[in-house]
């Protein structure tokens, strides 16, 4: 039996695998801060669907607070992973956090 939780895998009727990141969208880097070299992090919770995609983002932390939230969470509409699979199926993931730093380039 073709499994349906991940391309090419065999189901014997018991996958279960924890979602996994594929690809994301850089964060557009606030002009402000970029002229300020200010640098920092924002960690965000939200969902992964059944689907891959990410819903409902909110921030959990940030440093510096106020600076770096918005331009994370407008990029997270195009963040992708593998779903969470269970029992051959996949599932909602709730509570799901990430912590992404904001550095300038040198």
């Amino acid at each position: 039996m073709r499994c349906t939780c991940r391309p090419s895998r065999i189901c014997h009727g018991s996958c279960n695998l924890f979602h996994t990141y594929i690809r994301n969208s850089r964060a557009r880097y606030p002009a402000k801060a970029r002229s300020q070299e200010l640098e920092g992090y924002v960690t965000v919770r939200f969902t992964v669907t059944k689907n891959g995609a990410v819903m409902n983002p909110i921030v959990i932390q940030s440093e510096p607070i106020g600076i770096f939230e918005s331009a994370l969470l407008d990029s997270m509409h195009k963040w992708q992973y593998w779903p969470r699979v269970v029992d051959c199926e996949r599932v909602d993931t709730e509570g799901v956090e990430s912590t992404i730093s904001f550095m300038v380039e040198q």
